[in-house]
């Protein structure tokens, strides 16, 4: 994992309720090769590409050196957490997975989600 990025927080039933983005990145190196993820079937998978293929753009994003493509080098989903006092993880609760494939890369944002009360 990454880290934990850009939470937000509701009040409801008398507990907090964290929307959290989890960004995770592969720890495995390979010498000459980097790995770039997606979704597949609710799972992270990798594409190893050859690195000298690809250019840096910053820390997270490389740009293919033929065909101009744009990848990440991590991928990122939601994750509810809930908390009875706003200091300490109490639970943690459903994933919110990438559904199409133009999200295999990345999670949507979450101002595009649906929310319904059957997930709290």
């Amino acid at each position: 994992m990454v880290g934990a990025f850009n939470p937000g927080v509701a009040s409801i039933n008398n507990r907090l309720v964290l929307v959290v983005r989890i960004a995770e990145q592969v720890r495995e190196q390979r010498t000459g090769l980097i790995a770039l993820p997606y979704w597949r079937n609710n799972r992270i998978e990798f594409d190893w590409e050859r690195t000298g293929d690809w250019e840096w753009v910053d820390q997270r994003v490389v740009k293919n050196r033929i065909d101009g493509r744009v990848r990440l080098t991590h991928t990122s989903h939601f994750c509810l957490m809930y908390s009875r006092d706003g200091r300490q993880v109490d639970e943690i609760g459903h994933r919110i997975l990438p559904t199409t494939e133009l999200e295999s890369t990345e999670s949507r944002t979450p101002e595009s989600l649906k929310w319904t009360n059957s997930i709290f």
